[in-house]
């Protein structure tokens, strides 16, 4: 039996090695809970924030807010429909789109901390569990523990895991719940009690991220022909998936659907190539060259651990197979969020490789210089990709979408009118007016909202971002608009005219 803080022979002294981990586990946390960003900012992180207060409150959807002498069909109350929303005609309802795993867990920690703290906890668990799920499963693959928990320091450090770690979304947390299925599946081949466990992993990875449903290949390889394990596994996962079907029913009318709806436009071959060189490059960035590349050498082990081999192949190929044909997978750097649950993986698969070819070279004393060198080398790689990525700074930018909604707050008339795209979301979260959607009117539209503000004697403003002023004034939103504030890259506006023969002329 292995002890968890048991390193290998001659690798560094026994206490040495517990403060260092010690010390890397507190700094590691520190830094994630005090830059991780808790705040309802875009369409992602709004969406999750809005759903987990409908959650809190028993409730399914959001009403469309009423303005004087405006109503279906000749008014569109899908203006007043924020990102991360959909609005439902039949339910009268702007109900989400997004999966309802990451707001289920920040209702949990809402709990206890309140909902505005709530995803600082989530990440900081996350972050315990991503590195000890990783430690275990190196482990379980064949993995010394020294070479296991350099594992896990690589995943941590990762650029791409921090970031996503650090703002309320799910992909750090559908990377989790993957190799915890992935874990216990593993631990059933010696015990099919441990099919219990990984059933319920299974199905919380999918309430995260309905594709998570792709970790059935790994632990399909792993439980083999066990069949005790396999009605473990239905039995654990039964009442996640009874409660799935019944959600989605009540948000979306089918029990098999999602809130996203058809993405079948987003899959094609012809994004292939882009994203298949995309998702190379950038893993030996946010890995490191060295174990991204050992990773390819997989294969060269399988005469002698085929079932490891086969395992690390099915996982990663799951989800690598499903995204390379994604049209989004390949837009940026972060967008290997969505392959982020085969991090692990490579990582095992790089440092098995490794481990087979220098495993025992690393015992002598040159080794072990090289070794030390080679692990330094990798960690500096990390934390400077981690600095010019800016991974520390999502707190600081996303701050001014809950800034732009208290600005609101403080200057603006409660009864106002504020036309709003990007800010939607945050909107909905913090603030007190009246929100309309600016990309979502036609130009048969904007005579009726101005028509009944006048009548009803509410003021309309507008908060726009950067990219917004450019699209919008002048162009698409008529009248005369009077700039009233500007924080950071937010604008605020007010109308002061509303001829519809003057396009949008702004001073």
């Amino acid at each position: 039996m292995w002890h968890p803080f048991k390193l290998c022979a001659g690798s560094v002294p026994r206490r040495l090695a517990l403060v260092s981990v010690a010390l890397f586990a507190a700094g590691l946390l520190w830094f994630v809970g005090t830059h991780c960003s808790p705040y309802a900012g875009g369409a992602d992180s709004s969406g999750y924030l809005n759903e987990a207060r409908l959650l809190l409150a028993g409730r399914i959807g959001y009403a469309p807010p009423q303005i004087a002498g405006l109503s279906e069909p000749g008014w569109p109350s899908v203006a007043h429909q924020p990102l991360g929303f959909v609005y439902r005609s039949d339910l009268g309802l702007m109900t989400p789109i997004y999966p309802v795993g990451l707001p289920l867990h920040l209702v949990l920690a809402a709990k206890m901390v309140g909902l505005d703290h709530a995803m600082v906890l989530v990440s900081l668990l996350c972050v315990v569990a991503a590195g000890g799920l990783s430690v275990a499963t190196g482990r379980l693959l064949g993995l010394p523990q020294s070479w296991a928990l350099a594992g896990g320091v690589t995943l941590l450090l990762s650029p791409l895991f921090l970031f996503m770690v650090g703002q309320p979304m799910s992909d750090a947390l559908a990377m989790v719940w993957v190799c915890a299925a992935c874990y216990f599946s593993l631990r059933a081949r010696d015990g099919w009690a441990w099919a219990f466990p990984a059933g319920f992993a299974v199905v919380v990875a999918v309430l995260v991220r309905p594709t998570n449903l792709l970790v059935m290949l790994p632990v399909a390889v792993a439980l083999g022909f066990r069949w005790k394990a396999w009605l473990a596994l239905a039995l654990a996962g039964a009442p996640g998936a009874a409660f799935l079907a019944w959600y989605n029913l009540q948000l979306y009318g089918k029990a098999l659907t999602t809130g996203y709806g058809d993405i079948s436009d987003a899959l094609s071959p012809k994004y292939v190539p882009h994203n298949v060189l995309h998702f190379i490059t950038w893993l030996m960035v946010l890995l490191s060259p060295l174990v991204a590349v050992a990773s390819f050498g997989l294969p060269g082990l399988y005469r002698r651990q085929p079932f490891v081999c086969r395992f690390l192949l099915v996982w990663v190929s799951a989800f690598v197979g499903f995204y390379v044909w994604y049209y989004c997978a390949g837009d940026a750097w972060w967008y290997l969020r969505f392959i982020l649950p085969v991090f692990p993986p490579v990582i095992f698969a790089g440092l098995l490789v490794l481990h087979h070819f220098a495993g025992e070279w690393v015992k002598t004393r040159y080794g072990r210089y090289v070794c030390a060198l080679g692990i330094a080398a990798g960690l500096i790689w990390l934390l400077m990709w981690g600095r010019s990525l800016n991974v520390g700074d999502v707190k600081r930018g996303e701050s001014v979408y809950p800034e732009s909604i208290a600005w609101l707050n403080a200057n603006v008339p409660a009864n106002a009118i504020v036309l709003e795209m990007q800010l939607s979301g945050a909107a909905v979260y913090h603030g007190s007016q009246t929100l309309v959607r600016w990309d979502k009117l036609g130009a048969e539209h904007w005579p009726q909202l101005y028509a009944a503000a006048r009548a009803s004697g509410r003021p309309i403003y507008a908060a726009l971002m950067e990219f917004e002023v450019k699209e919008g004034l002048p162009g698409r939103i008529p009248g005369r608009w009077e700039k009233v504030h500007e924080l950071r890259n937010v604008s605020f506006w007010r109308l002061v005219g509303d001829d519809l023969q003057e396009p949008g002329r702004v001073f």
